[in-house]
């Protein structure tokens, strides 16, 4: 359960599997639904200089980094507000306070497209994330 500030390409994938646990920040809406500012934040942060006060300025618990950026793992690891939770070959998935935020084991359950198929319910407004 929580906020998760997750890059653009991976939003509406995540948003699929997560609602309604999870809120993603941004999907492929964001040109139509987003105001500006929040595409502005969204390059500050992923992109040189790693801004950590953009993602923070919203009521954001998780944030998913791909490990390819190693400049803003590092700032993110060195901050004290965030700590890592998960990490495998992709990504790594930071929370404000691991205390409340354990991780957790794998599930087997499946985890493709395929499985949330036909169920409506599990799409709401990305931008109930900025609320």
């Amino acid at each position: 359960r929580g906020n998760l500030w997750a890059p653009f390409s991976w939003g509406e994938f995540l948003y699929w599997v997560l609602y309604p646990d999870c809120r993603v920040s941004i999907d492929g809406r964001y040109e139509t639904v987003y105001p500006q500012s929040v595409d502005d934040d969204f390059q500050r942060f992923y992109y040189p200089p790693y801004d950590l006060a953009a993602a923070e300025r919203y009521p954001t618990t998780h944030i998913i980094v791909d490990t390819g950026k190693a400049e803003l793992i590092q700032k993110l690891s060195r901050s004290g507000r965030w700590h890592e939770i998960y990490r495998d070959a992709m990504a790594i998935l930071y929370a404000r306070q691991a205390s409340h935020y354990p991780a957790q084991a794998y599930s087997n359950q499946s985890d493709t497209l395929d499985a949330y198929m036909g169920n409506p319910d599990r799409f709401r407004l990305s931008a109930d994330f900025y609320r």
